[in-house]
């Protein structure tokens, strides 16, 4: 019975030495490639722990199956400067196929064997500086080598760095296209994705560029240009840039520091909280800038990755803690405001989608990966937000030019050489030799108005002045001064739209006063004066109230000729001065009423009554 025992335990010591020597174990998964498509990896694999000196293992008895991708330190496996052995075991069905292995990230550089011989290798084996820990490794396997089992041996090696092994990525396998065209896909979805983020970017800072108003688009720009370079040095796109994976590293680091801080100035700026309690918060985080400078200060000054995410876990994260806070505290006492809830919401949607990777990554659930799609609704979120802030501004400036307009005639503008009111500035003036202008009055206004209230004198004149407005206007002229119950206005296209405009308004005179018999009112009548010459257009007043006025003999005529209208009992009064302007003089009847001294001037003025069109 011993001797028996004795031979069963020599032929298991036997058996495990072969097994150690091939480097294939009977029981491990085998990892089966289809030819067609891409296999993922089984969900577990044989690991064992390696000496630092980078080589294949002559004999290993002590294989552990261990879940991947996973940090092989969580599972007892390693110290921050470690080494360990992958054995993988493949059926490559086509002889003839270029195979491609996908091994996900490794941490930090490794050497590949295939079937006991060297055949692809990532970083510097003895560099004392991290190599490539976040970058994945897709390697073609050697052609024609049968269908197997084929031993694929995966040393790997950390060098101060808290993860070690295959920790993150995809393990997938196939034929080399489909691999590669797999992977250029990812490429250019990411590069889709950061371009889009970057020209909302640059969209955003234009915006502050051309206002330097809103603060909101700096702060939303420039968390967005963190956001780019984060992302971007995340991705497998950074390995194309001539730049050491330290220096990398390092940017990285620095766009992550100045995310959270951005976008609370951003919130800040946005809702304006002028509670005093966030004023104080402001100043405070304003001066809490520091610690993310101090911490990558330090984090560029250290070379070894233990540093760096020391530093981020030991300063920069804590310091986010009252930006959030803050954050939360603004949108929560901005809630009744639509802009808000639309930003918690986006909130809300970034925060279950990291839960949900989480879970995802302990193998709670079998989800794809959510916090780019949870990222993509909250950036986009805010910016629609933004965008509809920008048009509502856009909206509210066109009603305030608007408004504007209504007390600066766009005529007026128009005769200064300009288009808007905030292109003109105090002094500015232009001299015409040739336009005409128009003074009209109710007669016996004064006496009309003591028998209405104000109320009724106001709606009254108003209700005049809409009728006879846009007939000024329908003649290419524009009511420079309300004067209570008349106006001037000016015509810059001569005296033959005036006369025009003069005889158009008596002509609705006589259908207003049709309207107001129907409603009991008394009839009203109206005297135009109307005069051409040289007049000077300008804005008057001082820095903080500025008004348009004209300068000019030929208003003094108008007024003194409107006046007279009643005595001679015509229309409207007509200087010869102007009519010897018209350009269709055949027109209008024009009745010879002599000259009258006009006070102010000298000779006497020869006028004319305006009967209406010939």
């Amino acid at each position: 019975m011993v001797r028996r025992n004795n031979i069963l335990l020599v032929a298991a010591v036997l058996i495990s030495l072969f097994s150690g020597k091939t480097g294939l174990n009977a029981e491990s998964p085998l990892w089966r490639v289809a030819p067609d498509s891409i296999s993922p990896a089984p969900d577990t694999v044989d690991v064992a722990e390696a000496t630092l000196e980078k080589r294949y293992p002559d004999g290993i008895s002590s294989w552990q199956s261990i879940k991947v991708p996973g940090d092989l330190i969580h599972s007892g496996i390693g110290n921050s400067s470690s080494s360990a052995y992958y054995r993988f075991r493949l059926a490559l069905p086509e002889k003839n196929i270029q195979y491609s292995i996908r091994l996900g990230e490794i941490s930090d550089r490794d050497q590949v064997y295939f079937n006991g011989k060297p055949m692809a290798s990532t970083g510097d084996w003895d560099a004392t500086l991290p190599q490539a820990y976040d970058r994945i490794r897709i390697y073609d396997l050697p052609v024609g080598q049968g269908p197997g089992p084929h031993e694929l041996l995966v040393q790997v090696r950390n060098q101060n760095n808290d993860e070690l092994g295959i920790y993150r990525g995809q393990l997938e396998a196939g034929p080399s296209s489909l691999i590669w065209k797999k992977y250029y896909l990812e490429m250019i979805g990411q590069i889709a994705l950061l371009s889009a983020y970057l020209v909302m970017a640059l969209y955003f800072l234009f915006l502050f560029a051309r206002r330097r108003v809103e603060r909101e688009y700096l702060y939303f720009g420039l968390f967005l240009v963190f956001l780019v370079i984060y992302h971007f040095f995340r991705t497998q796109l950074k390995f194309e840039l001539p730049l050491g994976f330290s220096t990398m590293k390092k940017l990285q680091y620095a766009s992550l520091m100045g995310m959270v801080p951005t976008f609370y100035f951003f919130l800040d700026s946005f809702f304006r909280p002028t509670h005093r309690a966030f004023r104080w918060i402001r100043f405070g985080l304003t001066a809490l800038i520091l610690i993310p400078v101090i911490a990558w200060s330090l984090i560029l000054l250290a070379n070894r990755a233990t540093d760096w995410e020391f530093w981020n876990q030991r300063l920069v994260q804590p310091s986010w803690i009252p930006y959030v806070m803050a954050c939360f505290a603004i949108l929560v006492t901005n809630l009744k405001k639509r802009d808000a809830r639309l930003m918690i919401l986006g909130f809300i949607a970034l925060l279950v989608s990291m839960i949900l990777d989480v879970l995802q990554s302990q193998a709670l659930t079998n989800l794809p990966t959510l916090t780019p799609i949870g990222l993509a609704v909250f950036i986009l979120g805010i910016a629609g937000v933004l965008a509809n802030r920008f048009v509502r501004l856009n909206q509210e400036l066109a009603r305030t030019n608007e408004s504007i307009r209504r007390f600066v005639p766009a005529g007026f503008l128009q005769l200064l050489g300009q288009e808007d009111i905030t292109q003109t500035s105090l002094g500015d003036q232009v001299a015409l030799d040739k336009i005409a202008v128009m003074f009209t009055d109710i007669r016996e206004f004064t006496t009309l108005s003591e028998s209405m209230t104000p109320a009724e004198n106001f709606a009254f004149i108003n209700s005049y002045y809409k009728r006879v407005g846009p007939v000024i206007r329908n003649h290419g002229g524009f009511i420079d001064k309300y004067l209570g119950d008349g106006f001037m206005a000016l015509f810059p296209d001569g005296t033959d739209a005036a006369l025009s405009a003069a005889i158009d308004m008596q002509e609705n005179l006589v259908a207003y006063n049709a309207f107001r018999n129907q409603r009991n009112y008394r009839p009203i009548e109206v005297g135009v004066g109307i005069h051409t010459g040289r007049c000077i257009l300008g804005l008057v007043g001082e820095q903080k109230r500025i008004d348009g006025t004209v300068i000019s003999d030929s208003v003094n005529v108008a007024s003194r000729l409107e006046k007279l209208t009643q005595q001679h009992r015509c229309v409207a009064i007509v200087s010869r001065e102007a009519a010897s302007a018209l350009e269709l003089a055949h027109r209008f009847r024009l009745t010879d009423l002599g000259s009258v001294q006009v006070r102010g001037r000298r000779e006497p003025v020869d006028i004319l009554g305006l009967g209406g069109y010939s």
